[in-house]
């Protein structure tokens, strides 16, 4: 990833710099003090095949490197005067991956639920954003790849039809989206291999 890595939000972009220089500004602080303790020298930069790293991504895209990005803004780091975009990027992703993710009945996707909810905001976002690429307002470098798009748009669609599928015509209450997704699927065709 460069410099910018995406697209415009409120006029101002989000920076792969923010998160640099987070990662610089964090990692000089002992470890039990660090704002993103997990945040590692692999995070932010990237070999080929750490590009495809899903758990780096999310790692990335997380609640706590959009929470340390406005800590250390608050402390008037340089170069982080404007990465409240960025922040609130990572943290859309954030909670993307959380309403694909849950594992227990209380927190599960129901119609109409929170989780729901965001879900139909977070592709009406990527629409919008679609739409600015599409309109040359963002460059192709600001947008994510066809495939990414396409896939997440089928993902987060998908996950809201089979939940409104299984509520409408066999009464589920809710839908434990973790137990879906394609690392369960991925876990459970290793263990039958083995």
């Amino acid at each position: 990833m460069g410099a910018i890595f995406c697209t415009k939000i409120n006029g101002q972009y989000i920076r792969w710099n923010h998160i640099s220089i987070l990662y610089e500004q964090d990692s000089k602080l002992p470890g039990n003090l660090r704002v993103c303790p997990k945040l590692s020298r692999n995070h932010v930069h990237l070999s080929v095949s750490d590009k495809m790293r899903v758990r780096l991504a999310t790692q990335v895209l997380s609640n706590s490197v959009a929470n340390g990005l406005l800590f250390y803004k608050k402390y008037n780091i340089p170069g982080l005067n404007d990465c409240d975009p960025t922040s609130e990027f990572c943290q859309k992703f954030n909670d993307c991956f959380d309403a694909l993710n849950r594992k227990f009945g209380a927190e599960g996707l129901r119609v109409n639920g929170k989780d729901f909810q965001f879900l139909q905001s977070f592709l009406v976002w990527l629409n919008e954003w679609q739409k600015q690429y599409s309109d040359g307002e963002v460059k192709k470098s600001e947008f994510l790849s066809d495939s990414t798009a396409c896939g997440l748009r089928i993902t987060i669609q998908s996950t809201l039809d089979l939940s409104g599928y299984l509520k409408s015509c066999w009464n589920f209450k809710y839908l434990l989206t973790g137990k879906i997704n394609q690392d369960k699927l991925e876990v459970s065709t290793v263990r039958k291999k083995l």
